[in-house]
C-alpha cells in the first residue's frame, strides 16, 4: 500500500540524516578510483612520438571508476565491455582525462591505444606514462633505429634485448602513477 512505502521512504531519509543508513555509506565507498590487477603496455617510439597499446585487467565493483588516460596523450582506440562499462570524460589535475565507470560488478579486459609526443627533460628524451598503474605493470619499449641507454626510476626489473636494430627493453614497474621512462645516447 502507498502509505507503508511512504513511511519506508521517510524512515530511510531519517536514517540517512542520522547517519544510520549503512548501505549508502558502502555504496559511496565503491565510487572510489579502482586499481587494475595488471597493465601490460607495448610502446614503439619513432621520431618524436610514442605509439602505445595497453591491455588492462580490472576487477571492478558497480559504480567504481578507473582513470584511463590523461593529457597530453591522445586516445586512438579503446575496446571494452560497453554493456558493463561506460566511458566518461573528466578533469584530473586541471587536464582533460578519460575514465571508465563500472555499471556492474566483474573483472574486465580492456584494450587501449594512444599516442603521445616525446618530451625532453634533464638531457633525456622520454615520456610520463599517462595511464594509472596496475598491481602488475609490464612495459615493452622499442626505440626504432636508436641505440640508447634507458632510465626508468620506478623500474624494478630492466632487460635489454641484444642484437636489435635500435633499443628494445622489457621493464617491470612499481605501481606508481606518473612513471618517467627516459633515454639518452649510450655512453661509449
Amino acid at each position: 500500500d502507498g502509505r507503508s512505502s511512504g513511511q519506508d521512504r521517510h524512515a530511510v531519509a531519517l536514517g540517512c540524516l542520522l547517519g544510520l543508513n549503512q548501505p549508502a555509506v558502502a555504496e559511496s565507498s565503491t565510487n572510489a578510483a579502482g586499481m587494475a590487477d595488471s597493465a601490460i603496455i607495448q610502446v614503439r617510439v619513432q621520431d618524436d612520438f610514442a605509439f602505445v597499446t595497453a591491455k588492462i585487467q580490472w576487477p571492478a565493483k558497480k559504480g567504481q571508476v578507473l582513470p584511463l588516460l590523461q593529457e597530453p596523450a591522445v586516445l586512438t582506440g579503446l575496446s571494452y565491455a560497453s554493456n558493463a562499462l561506460q566511458l566518461v570524460s573528466s578533469t584530473a589535475n586541471g587536464k582533460p582525462s578519460s575514465e571508465l565507470v563500472a555499471r556492474k560488478n566483474g573483472t574486465f579486459e580492456l584494450g587501449l591505444q594512444y599516442q603521445l609526443r616525446i618530451q625532453s627533460r634533464d638531457g633525456e628524451s622520454g615520456f610520463i606514462l599517462p595511464t594509472q598503474p596496475g598491481l602488475i605493470n609490464r612495459l615493452h619499449l622499442e626505440l626504432v633505429g636508436q641505440d640508447m641507454d634507458l632510465r626508468a626510476p620506478t623500474a624494478v626489473s630492466v632487460h635489454r634485448e641484444p642484437g636489435t636494430n635500435g633499443t628494445v627493453v622489457d621493464l617491470v614497474l612499481s605501481p606508481v602513477a606518473g612513471a618517467w621512462i627516459g633515454w639518452k645516447p649510450r655512453d661509449r
